[in-house]
């Protein structure tokens, strides 16, 4: 197993990708002429330099961390969680990106069909083939006085996933069709 690839990261891109095609929110943001995406682990870069320290606030980006859940894993499986903290100007913005990844992750079945079915198309490389998507929560959004004025909401997802080339119940290499 290639351990420099991770599902979260796949998970992230597709969020990206999706906010990026509604146009909820750049997949990007510039700091120092340097790009980087709109979506990053905490103290990245301090959340690069807070998403560029624009003065009047204007750029949306968001600020994930993994949770993996253990008393939930299976032989074949690995179950995790991703916490979405989304930063941006507006009540509007934060909320848009929010209810976007709700409609993108709450389809259970049909969100990890696409979620799969993005991954073959778009020629990602990676070991994981994704079982299982729920949508957990949303909460806010709530003005947050020390980021001058922005706004922040979270969101909450879990999802499992096997290794294709460990068993699986209809993984790939054992009769899955994608």
């Amino acid at each position: 197993m290639a351990y420099s690839k991770f599902p979260y990261a796949l998970i992230n891109k597709w969020v990206l990708d999706d906010l990026a095609d509604h146009n909820v929110m750049a997949s990007t943001i510039t700091y120092n002429g340097k790009e980087y995406p709109a979506m990053m682990p905490g103290r990245e870069i301090p959340e690069v330099v807070n998403a560029t320290i624009d003065t009047k606030r204007q750029k949306s980006f968001i600020v994930y961390s993994v949770d993996n859940d253990e008393p939930q894993m299976d032989q074949y499986k690995t179950c995790e969680g991703l916490t979405y903290v989304i930063w941006g100007p507006t009540v509007d913005s934060v909320s848009s990106i929010a209810y976007c990844i709700k409609d993108l992750t709450d389809r259970l079945d049909w969100s990890v069909f696409d979620l799969n079915h993005w991954i073959i198309e778009t020629g990602q490389t990676t070991p994981f083939i994704f079982l299982n998507m729920t949508f957990e929560q949303i909460s806010g959004p709530t003005p947050v006085k020390q980021e001058a004025g922005r706004h922040a909401m979270i969101v909450s997802i879990s999802y499992d996933f096997a290794n294709s080339g460990e068993w699986a119940p209809n993984s790939v290499g054992q009769g899955r069709q994608l």
